[in-house]
């Protein structure tokens, strides 16, 4: 089953509410008795009433590495 239509109404329903979630990715998909939810609006933001575009200026993404990842043992 082709799920990008299901992704495409699930972004296209949030546009429509004035709401940019701002990290859409796979993971942010959820499968629910065979229906994709989005998920994760912990970063999302309203869209003013006035706003013709959304810019944003500094999006910074924090990436993790552990320890392990840093060490390497030759």
């Amino acid at each position: 089953m082709l799920y990008a239509p299901q992704m495409l109404l699930a972004v296209q329903t949030v546009h429509e509410e004035r709401i940019v979630h701002s990290d859409l990715k796979p993971a942010n998909f959820l499968l629910v008795e065979g229906t994709l939810k989005l998920i994760d609006f912990g970063i999302a933001s309203a869209i003013q009433n006035d706003a013709t575009s959304v810019v944003r200026e500094n999006q910074v993404r924090q990436v993790y590495a552990s320890d392990e990842e840093h060490t390497t043992s030759w």
